[in-house]
């Protein structure tokens, strides 16, 4: 986990999987759409759903709750895809069973993380929304745990 924090006037979106709420950095965040089926990719990384077309270009979507060993992200008329920018310029899709909210940094505390439910390697910081402990996800670092695909270089999208 690194220790950027959580300061000056950053906004993260938050959203449920898994039972779990968690954050994006609205910065990194591309656009949210409703979740209209992923294609799977055989061979791929645990916590990779499939992917998706997102601007004419195939993005990798990860279901946060199987990539933290809980469980699998529920397909409802209200599950959304978040899509986030990575670091080479391709995005990636987090499976998200609703939005909660959209979160000032006036409204959050940085908080001590000693029993962060997210693997800490994925998270940026957690933040505190009221009484509610929320891991920042670290775009990145996820983008990192699905390499290789997480480009989507060389898919072929129907």
């Amino acid at each position: 986990m690194t220790s950027s924090g959580f300061s000056g006037s950053r906004q993260a979106v938050v959203f449920h999987v898994a039972g779990r709420l968690c954050a994006i950095d609205i910065q990194s965040v591309l656009n949210i759409r409703p979740y209209e089926g992923a294609t799977p990719i055989p061979g791929a990384p645990r916590g990779v759903h499939g992917v998706l077309r997102f601007n004419d270009q195939p993005a990798v979507v990860v279901d946060m709750g199987v990539l933290c060993d809980a469980a699998a992200a529920v397909l409802t008329d209200r599950t959304c895809v978040l899509y986030a920018a990575c670091t080479d310029g391709t995005a990636i899709g987090f499976l998200s069973d609703s939005i909660e909210s959209v979160l000032d940094s006036a409204d959050l505390a940085e908080v001590d993380v000693t029993r962060c439910p997210i693997p800490a390697e994925l998270v940026e910081v957690m933040i505190r929304d009221g009484g509610c402990e929320v891991p920042l996800i670290a775009v990145s670092a996820v983008q990192r745990r699905v390499m290789g695909i997480s480009s989507g270089k060389g898919m072929d999208l129907p």
